[in-house]
């Protein structure tokens, strides 16, 4: 018999889930652990918005099922495939969500694949560009800039 937990996002969403997808979260599996119990049978995930939780448990639903063993290969090859269509698919705001949401609940595959993800669209951008796709403020004033240009070019960086 399958055991069910549910989850409650921040925005009081719940969704029920089999308990061997709950625990592709290391930080829910902690929470079941250590207090055997949760308030009115759901896990709160104060952190992550109903919508964002239902993306990450859809990647934790794929990620859960077990390979059936008959190629591992192949299964490889589609769940790979699998992958980089999910992250591929949101559009850039929803995808940082997403990233914040498995980071919060500790999801080692889905953190691995959505810094994955970042490092590809920042490689070899300016810091401007940096800036800009991962919609950073400049904290450096004019100077402070202009200054550490100076010395970096004194440096030979």
């Amino acid at each position: 018999m399958t055991k069910i937990v549910t989850l409650k996002s921040s925005d009081g969403q719940t969704f029920a889930v089999d308990e061997a997808v709950a625990l592709k979260s290391s930080t829910i599996k902690n929470i079941l652990e250590d207090t055997g119990a949760v308030e009115n049978n759901a896990v709160s995930v104060p952190s992550v918005d109903g919508k964002t939780l239902a993306k990450v448990i859809e990647n934790c639903n794929k990620h859960a099922k077990e390979p059936s063993g008959l190629d591992e290969k192949a299964e490889v090859d589609e769940m790979e495939k699998w992958d980089a269509e999910f992250v591929y698919l949101l559009d850039r705001e929803f995808f940082f969500d997403v990233a914040l949401g498995a980071y919060f609940l500790n999801i080692r595959g889905l953190i691995d694949l959505t810094c994955g993800k970042i490092a590809d669209m920042t490689r070899g951008k300016t810091v401007e560009q940096m800036r800009e796709i991962l919609n950073l403020e400049n904290d450096f004033t004019v100077e402070e800039e202009a200054e550490i240009r100076r010395k970096k070019k004194c440096l030979g960086i």
